[in-house]
């Protein structure tokens, strides 16, 4: 996608009181993610706007209305040796109060492990926002850029770490998966029927450790949060092809 692409995009996204999503340009980033097109799977780029762009145009907003925003302290909603799920809450003079939640797996490694509660509440705040109008570009749902590219790097292939001298797996390895524990997680946020099932299949099918499926269900959750019918119909091409393996 070149510029005059994205300029295009920019310029059909509903502005905000007193600011243009056109002038916010420079804090979008292009995520390219494989989609299935008539011509089969291809790389499609789609604009993002990072968290900072989002607060940066809300900021330049309620300045220029002479409004006020407040960002209130985050909430604990989950906080245990394997998730932090933070809410953040939003009270705008324009737009009313807002909320958004996110979630930091522990075992996720980098920096989401590091940091789990800047990384929450950063993509909580950017969630919030963007239920404002910020930063909601057409087909980027709530999620932010960061959002997708730590997503996106969590889906790549990686060297396993962690492991013992002698090759012994590490103890989260070897851990058994609850799949009733999983269903019944997957239902708590809000997924239908037919893909809950389809995910603990996969799950089975691959023979996910719990790290496989703490990062998997990532990926797969923001997908099903930015268009569920499409994420349906590719969870349930993969578990045919992981059942075909």
């Amino acid at each position: 996608m070149d510029k005059k692409e994205l300029a295009q995009i920019l310029e059909a996204t509903p502005d905000m009181l007193n600011a243009k999503h056109i002038e916010f340009a420079s804090y979008i980033t292009m995520i390219g993610r494989k989609a299935k097109t008539a011509d089969g799977w291809q790389q499609v780029d789609t604009p993002y706007m990072n968290v900072d762009g989002r607060l940066a145009m809300a900021c330049a907003d309620h300045l220029k209305s002479g409004m006020t925003l407040d960002i209130m302290p985050a909430q604990v909603l989950v906080n245990d040796d394997r998730e932090l799920t933070l809410q953040v809450t939003i009270v705008s003079s324009i737009y009313g109060q807002r909320s958004g939640t996110a979630t930091s797996y522990r075992g996720g490694g980098g920096i989401e492990a590091q940091h789990p509660w800047e990384i929450a509440e950063t993509s909580a705040i950017g969630r919030a926002l963007a239920t404002m109008g910020y930063g909601l570009l057409p087909g980027s749902g709530l999620a932010s850029a960061e959002d997708m590219q730590r997503a996106l790097a969590d889906d790549e292939p990686r060297p396993p770490r962690g492991r013992k001298a002698g090759g012994d797996k590490p103890a989260s390895d070897d851990t058994p998966v609850d799949y009733d524990g999983l269903r019944q997680y997957i239902v708590k946020q809000g997924w239908p029927g037919p893909q809950q099932s389809d995910f603990v299949d996969l799950a089975k099918a691959k023979k996910w450790t719990r790290g496989d499926i703490t990062r998997n269900f990532t990926i797969w959750h923001l997908k099903w949060q930015e268009n569920a019918d499409a994420m349906e119909k590719e969870l349930e091409a993969e578990l045919q092809a992981a059942k075909g393996e």
